[in-house]
């Protein structure tokens, strides 16, 4: 339920008993760690739903929903921001609590102090690894290169000691497993979720909610420095989109495709932006990230 400060708590239980039971009250769930506070993650969902059922209703043509849940949403984030910051601390928590407040939007007067915070408990205190539970790893990647940090986004992906990925690699694994260390399902694909990565930080592809379908797309690549290359590409309804960024001594190269009837914005880690319609264009950034 909500909370007179705007935040969420859940104390759910078995009918007819008052006490909580453990499983109703999830809020990440199997992190290599730790847990991050639960209030935390049920106000994040509580923010991120409402924030989705505004942008539906907006394609609906529901205005009127829409600015209802647009309100709701920013009420939320507002008492998020109240309950879990620290500024002494200039942290929400640990274990995803900042990856949450990040994804959500962080006021900009300290946003780079968050930022910070978030670096140091990943490559100090977690030497580089995941911190994240399945909940919050699908933010974790996105977050982390949305703020500068793809280095670091880059040495969790690329670890394979416990806790990561590259550990169940190791091993033989081919699904993900549930848990780090093997236990339970050995077929549980949540921790896939934060790989799109690989399309909107690697390679920059993202799409545009008002060209739906790839009809109009954006391209940011942001390609860490301990990484030479990396491409994607995808099918649409008009025709393959794809981009290829490749590290060169002074800057990056892309190649990008456009298909027909297809327009793309290319922001180039110079800061360049590029408007290209359909066809196959290349871009030389002299600028080194």
């Amino acid at each position: 339920w909500e909370l007179p400060d705007g935040t969420l708590k859940t104390l759910k239980g078995n009918p007819g008993s008052d006490e909580p039971l453990f499983f109703f009250n999830l809020g990440d769930w199997v992190p290599p760690y730790d847990f991050p506070e639960n209030e935390v993650v049920y106000t994040f969902y509580y923010w991120y739903c409402s924030d989705i059922v505004s942008k539906a209703a907006k394609v609906l043509g529901r205005d009127d929903n829409a600015s209802k849940y647009a309100e709701k949403a920013e009420s939320i984030r507002a008492a998020f921001h109240r309950r879990f910051y620290k500024p002494m601390e200039k942290t929400y928590g640990k274990y995803g609590a900042n990856v949450y407040a990040l994804a959500m939007g962080v006021p900009e007067y300290y946003r780079e102090d968050v930022v910070k915070t978030l670096r140091d408990e990943i490559m100090v205190e977690a030497s580089g690894h995941v911190i994240t539970g399945m909940v919050g790893s699908r933010f974790l990647y996105e977050v982390l290169s949305d703020n500068g940090l793809e280095d670091v986004a880059a040495s969790i992906i690329t670890k394979k000691d416990f806790p990561s990925i590259g550990l169940m690699l190791e091993n033989g694994a081919t699904t993900l497993w549930e848990q780090y260390d093997g236990d339970n399902s050995r077929n549980h694909p949540v921790h896939g979720a934060g790989l799109t990565w690989f399309q909107k930080g690697l390679c920059g592809i993202d799409t545009d909610p008002e060209a739906p379908g790839f009809r109009h797309f954006t391209v940011k690549p942001r390609l860490p420095s301990s990484f030479s290359s990396a491409s994607y590409s995808t099918v649409t309804p008009y025709g393959k989109v794809s981009s290829n960024v490749t590290r060169a001594a002074d800057g990056l190269q892309l190649e990008i495709r456009v298909p027909v009837g297809c327009t793309a914005t290319v922001t180039l880690p110079s800061g360049t932006v590029e408007e290209r319609g359909q066809g196959t264009w290349t871009f030389t950034d002299k600028v080194a990230e």
